[in-house]
């Protein structure tokens, strides 16, 4: 019986996405709020939810726009 409670209440918790505020994205990113904030509302380049007045960034959202900021590396050629 523990067991089953136990597998619902974890499938629930698998099911509710993890989320984080302005300044939680700011210490991940190592830069300051504002440039997050421009981020949300000005380039609109980071997929936002809005919780009564509360502003949160969905983990998968802000991968997305990791990734899609991603630049490749360039080859340096060798000096002969």
């Amino acid at each position: 019986m523990i067991k089953v409670v136990y597998e619902v209440i974890q499938e629930k918790q698998n099911s509710i996405p993890q989320v984080y505020t302005i300044p939680e994205v700011a210490e991940i990113l190592k830069c300051k709020t504002k440039t997050i904030e421009g981020h949300l509302y000005g380039a609109r380049d980071l997929s936002y939810l809005k919780v009564g007045r509360e502003v949160r960034i969905r983990v998968k959202d802000l991968n997305e726009f990791l990734e899609n900021r991603l630049t490749p590396c360039v080859k340096v050629r060798s000096l002969k």
